[in-house]
């Protein structure tokens, strides 16, 4: 398997570095799989590489298969040129660190899978953010959950994880990151100040779609770092051209109050007056909702969900 250089990763790392005054900052030959496994309980955890979930393989215990090695192809392949056929979800994902692409005989081969991540010493580990592509992605087993970076965390210790579900931009994950730490350490919640960096993004036009913000979501403790409970801020984002469903002003208290009693006197007036020829027309035994047409369905209403969490 072959990585492409990623050339917004040392950039980002630097940046986030600033950010947290004291941080140990491992760039290029130094970001070794070994290192990752040397650390014990780190506060904050974030990682900026290649990531990669490999395709179930359907014959277990047949003989080694040829698989397409590009990492940024479609189709995701496996490691050299005969890679054997892996059962375990836990196998099949991973990250590629310092030394992926020339691996060392005898020493560590620079792929660190999701069964090595879930033996890292992560207790105590408030988030570990997974700045790489479809590092949220595994096999869904039932009861079980997620197999794959996401449960491999969780094992080590890790109370949050942010992780991505597909494949994702350097240059916008940079900026997302930058305003996530930024909201994260003025006492957000871990899951409110991703959100609020993504509403962010959302209101600039260049990366107002979906690819540039959404991928990223947020797994476990929700709490600030300081473990303060962080509640929702509501948030009113307007909807974008061509969307069906605008949302009105509100009505004033006022209006609402006298809408409401409006309804109600003429519901009364409906129900005093109406008894008679339009009663005994009913079928027996079956109240009818005053207002509402026989056979027609009742439509959903529409809410804001602009506060809602995914």
């Amino acid at each position: 398997m072959r990585f492409k250089p990623l050339a917004a990763a040392a950039e980002e790392g630097r940046a986030i570095g600033r950010q947290l005054p004291g941080a140990l900052v491992l760039l290029g030959a130094d970001a070794t799989e070994g290192a990752l496994k040397a650390l014990r309980g780190p506060r904050l955890l974030h990682i900026v590489t290649h990531g990669f979930f490999l395709p179930v393989q359907r014959e277990p215990h047949g003989p080694l298969v040829q698989l397409p090695l590009d990492v940024d192809s479609p189709g995701l392949g496996g490691w050299g040129s005969g890679l054997p056929r892996l059962e375990t979800p836990l196998l099949r994902s991973g990250l590629a660190l310092a030394g992926a692409n020339r691996p060392v005989a005898g020493g560590d081969d620079g792929i660190l899978t999701a069964l090595e991540a879930s033996q890292l010493d992560l207790n105590g580990t408030k988030l570990v953010v997974l700045a790489a592509c479809e590092t949220g992605v595994g096999d869904v087993r039932g009861g079980d959950g997620v197999y794959g970076l996401r449960r491999a965390l969780v094992i080590a210790g890790a109370e949050t994880q942010v992780m991505s579900l597909w494949k994702v931009s350097d240059d916008a994950t940079r900026e997302l990151m930058q305003a996530y730490y930024g909201r994260l350490l003025a006492g957000g919640g871990r899951g409110e100040a991703l959100r609020q960096a993504q509403l962010a993004m959302l209101a600039i036009p260049e990366r107002a779609h979906p690819f540039y913000w959404a991928s990223f979501i947020v797994s476990g403790n929700d709490a600030a770092l300081d473990g303060r409970p962080v509640g929702l801020t509501a948030a009113r984002v307007p909807p974008h051209h061509g969307c069906g469903c605008d949302v009105a002003a509100r009505p004033r208290a006022g209006a609402g109050a006298a809408a409401a009693l409006l309804a109600m006197c003429a519901l009364a007036c409906r129900r005093k007056h109406g008894r008679g020829a339009g009663a005994a027309a009913d079928s027996p035994g079956r109240r009818r909702i005053p207002g509402k047409p026989r056979g027609a369905r009742q439509r959903r209403s529409c809410v804001d969900v602009s506060a809602s969490r995914r």
